[in-house]
Protein backbone atom coordinates (compact mmCIF):
# COMPACT_ATOMS: atom_id res chain seq x y z
CA UNK A 1 0.00 0.00 0.00
CA UNK A 2 1.51 3.27 -1.27
CA UNK A 3 2.50 5.88 1.55
CA UNK A 4 0.30 8.84 2.39
CA UNK A 5 2.92 11.25 1.32
CA UNK A 6 3.51 9.72 -2.67
CA UNK A 7 -0.36 9.50 -2.59
CA UNK A 8 -0.45 13.25 -2.55
CA UNK A 9 2.89 13.78 -4.53
CA UNK A 10 1.67 11.54 -7.05
CA UNK A 11 -1.64 13.60 -7.24
CA UNK A 12 0.39 17.08 -7.22
CA UNK A 13 1.92 15.55 -10.42
CA UNK A 14 -0.84 15.11 -11.97
CA UNK A 15 -2.44 18.49 -10.85
CA UNK A 16 0.94 20.33 -12.12
CA UNK A 17 0.92 18.60 -15.19
CA UNK A 18 -2.68 19.99 -16.29
CA UNK A 19 -3.62 23.27 -18.40
CA UNK A 20 -4.73 26.61 -16.77
CA UNK A 21 -7.92 25.52 -18.03
CA UNK A 22 -8.11 22.17 -16.79
CA UNK A 23 -7.18 23.14 -13.56
CA UNK A 24 -10.35 25.65 -13.54
CA UNK A 25 -12.86 22.60 -14.80
CA UNK A 26 -11.96 19.84 -12.86
CA UNK A 27 -13.81 20.73 -9.38
CA UNK A 28 -17.08 22.16 -11.25
CA UNK A 29 -16.81 19.59 -13.44
CA UNK A 30 -16.66 17.00 -10.18
CA UNK A 31 -19.72 18.70 -9.13
CA UNK A 32 -21.86 18.57 -13.07
CA UNK A 33 -20.73 14.90 -12.92
CA UNK A 34 -22.89 14.66 -9.47
CA UNK A 35 -25.65 16.76 -11.05
CA UNK A 36 -26.10 14.85 -13.86
CA UNK A 37 -25.75 11.41 -12.42
CA UNK A 38 -29.05 12.42 -10.61
CA UNK A 39 -30.64 14.36 -13.32
CA UNK A 40 -30.08 10.56 -15.46
CA UNK A 41 -32.12 8.88 -12.57
CA UNK A 42 -34.71 11.52 -12.36
CA UNK A 43 -35.49 13.08 -15.49
CA UNK A 44 -36.74 11.17 -18.70
CA UNK A 45 -34.66 11.19 -21.65
CA UNK A 46 -37.79 12.99 -24.23
CA UNK A 47 -37.06 15.88 -21.89
CA UNK A 48 -33.49 15.86 -21.65
CA UNK A 49 -33.22 15.17 -25.13
CA UNK A 50 -33.76 19.13 -26.28
CA UNK A 51 -31.09 20.40 -23.83
CA UNK A 52 -28.34 18.65 -25.61
CA UNK A 53 -28.49 20.16 -28.95
CA UNK A 54 -29.96 20.26 -32.09
CA UNK A 55 -31.41 16.81 -32.69
CA UNK A 56 -30.06 15.04 -36.15
CA UNK A 57 -31.24 11.81 -35.90
CA UNK A 58 -29.86 8.98 -36.12
CA UNK A 59 -26.40 8.62 -38.08
CA UNK A 60 -22.70 9.78 -37.50
CA UNK A 61 -21.84 13.31 -37.78
CA UNK A 62 -19.26 15.35 -36.88
CA UNK A 63 -18.44 19.40 -35.99
CA UNK A 64 -15.82 20.55 -37.59
CA UNK A 65 -13.86 23.10 -35.04
CA UNK A 66 -10.44 26.03 -35.22
CA UNK A 67 -7.84 24.99 -33.99
CA UNK A 68 -8.11 26.62 -30.70
CA UNK A 69 -11.41 25.37 -30.45
CA UNK A 70 -9.48 21.81 -30.79
CA UNK A 71 -7.26 22.54 -28.15
CA UNK A 72 -10.17 23.95 -25.63
CA UNK A 73 -12.24 21.01 -26.24
CA UNK A 74 -8.96 18.09 -25.61
CA UNK A 75 -8.85 19.89 -22.31
CA UNK A 76 -12.54 19.73 -21.69
CA UNK A 77 -12.52 16.12 -21.58
CA UNK A 78 -9.51 15.36 -20.13
CA UNK A 79 -10.49 17.48 -16.93
CA UNK A 80 -14.32 15.85 -17.28
CA UNK A 81 -12.09 11.97 -17.81
CA UNK A 82 -10.07 12.77 -14.72
CA UNK A 83 -13.23 14.18 -12.72
CA UNK A 84 -14.91 11.00 -13.30
CA UNK A 85 -12.25 8.65 -12.33
CA UNK A 86 -12.28 10.17 -8.69
CA UNK A 87 -16.19 11.00 -8.33
CA UNK A 88 -17.49 8.34 -5.26
CA UNK A 89 -20.66 7.58 -7.48
CA UNK A 90 -20.57 5.98 -11.13
CA UNK A 91 -19.91 8.64 -13.67
CA UNK A 92 -20.34 6.64 -16.83
CA UNK A 93 -20.65 7.82 -20.79
CA UNK A 94 -23.74 9.63 -20.71
CA UNK A 95 -22.97 11.70 -17.63
CA UNK A 96 -19.85 12.55 -18.73
CA UNK A 97 -21.58 13.59 -22.59
CA UNK A 98 -23.85 15.77 -20.48
CA UNK A 99 -21.05 17.62 -18.56
CA UNK A 100 -18.48 17.87 -21.57
CA UNK A 101 -21.54 19.27 -23.60
CA UNK A 102 -21.72 21.77 -20.60
CA UNK A 103 -18.69 23.14 -20.85
CA UNK A 104 -18.76 22.70 -24.46
CA UNK A 105 -21.88 24.75 -25.14
CA UNK A 106 -20.46 27.35 -22.64
CA UNK A 107 -17.16 28.27 -24.40
CA UNK A 108 -19.60 27.89 -27.79
CA UNK A 109 -17.40 24.82 -29.18
CA UNK A 110 -19.50 23.00 -32.17
CA UNK A 111 -20.04 19.13 -30.68
CA UNK A 112 -22.23 16.15 -31.68
CA UNK A 113 -23.07 14.07 -29.06
CA UNK A 114 -23.84 10.46 -30.04
CA UNK A 115 -25.83 7.85 -28.92
CA UNK A 116 -25.51 4.58 -29.56
CA UNK A 117 -26.35 0.93 -28.92
CA UNK A 118 -25.07 -2.98 -29.54
CA UNK A 119 -25.80 -6.40 -28.60
CA UNK A 120 -22.84 -7.89 -26.55
CA UNK A 121 -22.22 -11.45 -26.76
CA UNK A 122 -25.11 -12.45 -24.58
CA UNK A 123 -27.59 -10.72 -26.79
CA UNK A 124 -27.65 -8.04 -24.58
CA UNK A 125 -28.23 -4.71 -25.56
CA UNK A 126 -26.35 -2.39 -24.44
CA UNK A 127 -26.12 1.60 -24.61
CA UNK A 128 -22.89 4.32 -24.95
CA UNK A 129 -22.83 7.53 -25.42
CA UNK A 130 -19.73 9.49 -26.90
CA UNK A 131 -18.93 13.67 -27.46
CA UNK A 132 -16.83 13.97 -30.66
CA UNK A 133 -15.57 17.17 -31.66
CA UNK A 134 -14.62 17.18 -35.12
CA UNK A 135 -12.08 13.74 -35.46
CA UNK A 136 -11.66 14.49 -31.50
CA UNK A 137 -13.51 12.18 -28.94
CA UNK A 138 -14.14 14.62 -25.77
CA UNK A 139 -15.48 11.80 -23.90
CA UNK A 140 -16.44 8.20 -24.37
CA UNK A 141 -13.95 7.30 -27.58
CA UNK A 142 -12.59 4.43 -25.88
CA UNK A 143 -15.64 2.28 -26.49
CA UNK A 144 -17.18 3.66 -29.13
CA UNK A 145 -16.09 0.94 -31.95
CA UNK A 146 -19.09 -1.59 -32.91
CA UNK A 147 -22.27 0.62 -31.72
CA UNK A 148 -24.74 1.42 -34.42
CA UNK A 149 -25.42 5.38 -33.76
CA UNK A 150 -29.03 5.62 -33.20
CA UNK A 151 -28.76 9.07 -31.96
CA UNK A 152 -27.11 12.62 -32.22
CA UNK A 153 -27.19 15.83 -30.98
CA UNK A 154 -24.93 19.12 -32.65
CA UNK A 155 -24.72 22.44 -30.53
CA UNK A 156 -22.42 24.64 -29.42
CA UNK A 157 -21.76 27.13 -32.24
CA UNK A 158 -24.91 28.60 -33.40
CA UNK A 159 -25.16 26.37 -36.52
CA UNK A 160 -22.30 24.03 -36.35
CA UNK A 161 -20.95 22.88 -40.03
CA UNK A 162 -21.24 19.31 -40.11
CA UNK A 163 -19.80 16.44 -42.09
CA UNK A 164 -21.38 13.10 -42.33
Amino acid sequence: MPEPLDRWQRRWRVWSSLTLLEQCLLPPSWCLLGLAAIVIHLVAFRRLAPLLGRSLGPGTFNALPTEQQRLRAMAIGRSVQLAARHTPWASLCQAQAIVARCWLGVLRIPYVINYGVRKNPLAVLEAHAWVCVGSLFVTGGDGHAGYVVVGAFAGGARKPPLIN
